[in-house]
């Protein structure tokens, strides 16, 4: 069960940034992975919602939003559940714990996160490698 306690709470304005997603006339299959999903399944699926991502206007404050309330399921800002944890120092984003670093959190951590990702996709692009498969 998700701990609703730790979200924060919403702000005029914090789902604004939906209207312009790429996602937003899309189903939640893509982005949200069903019972008992496993590879290959599961990083095909991923790969296809990451590509909606990599064009997506508002890639960085749907990042933004699911690492403030810690979003535990689904592709958010082209980064995975494990991808998230990752970047906030957790385990896993399904089982609440303090985050390694205060304030990774904010706009600017998940402005980095996305730059980074997209100087490594320009880079899979150059040397021919689908960007799609390298996260």
């Amino acid at each position: 069960m998700v701990d609703i306690d730790r979200l924060s709470p919403l702000q005029p304005g914090d789902w604004e940034w939906q209207k312009n997603a790429a996602c937003r006339a899309m189903g939640s299959a893509v982005f949200f992975h069903p019972t008992d999903e496993r590879d290959p399944a599961r990083s095909h699926r991923i790969a296809r919602a990451q590509a909606v991502c990599h064009s997506c206007a508002v890639i960085v404050d749907c990042l933004a939003y699911a690492l403030r309330v810690r979003e535990p399921y689904g592709i958010w800002g082209g980064l995975s559940e494990n991808d998230r944890a990752s970047l906030l120092g957790l385990k896993s984003m399904r089982y609440a714990g303090a985050a390694r670093q205060s304030g990774i959190e904010s706009q600017a951590a998940a402005q980095l996160a996305i730059t980074t990702r997209r100087s490594g996709w320009a880079s899979a692009a150059d040397q021919g490698i689908d960007a799609e498969a390298t996260g």
